[in-house]
């Protein structure tokens, strides 16, 4: 693995060893993931990992907020969610999607989980999070 250190200079385009795969930094940084996280989501809420991410809250069965160390430039951020039983499968019926009963925020997301056989919101035990978008 190699170390790049760059001084008073203007990176164009950044390329591998072989010289392929070229990406301009700006796609760099626009296309990657600004904060994730995992985590248990049942009885006591708990990290695995994340980055980004100052903090988890359980907001009652199902009900989650992101809370993020930097602020997102605006509320237009991007959200891929997952949740799936302690089984490692997919909660039958479940749909994890941004609660619409609460106002997007740039420093943190409310979602929710939610059984779509019955419409009860649902604790499952791997929850996870990842946000793209500008901060």
């Amino acid at each position: 693995m190699s170390t790049l250190n760059v001084t008073n200079a203007q990176i164009t385009t950044l390329k591998d060893a072989s010289g392929g795969n070229p990406s301009i930094p700006a796609a760099i940084a626009e296309g990657r993931a600004k904060a994730w996280i995992n985590f248990n989501g049942e009885g006591t809420i708990a990290a695995r990992d994340s980055f980004n991410v100052s903090g988890i809250t359980d907001n009652g069965t199902g009900q989650y907020t992101v809370t993020f160390d930097t602020d997102f430039a605006n509320i237009n951020y991007a959200i891929a969610l997952t949740s799936s039983a302690d089984n490692g499968t997919p909660n039958t019926g479940g749909s994890t999607c941004v609660d619409q009963t609460t106002l997007p925020v740039v420093g943190a997301c409310r979602f929710i989980v939610i059984n779509t056989a019955t419409g009860a919101t649902v604790d499952n035990e791997v929850q996870s999070a990842i946000f793209f978008g500008d901060q």
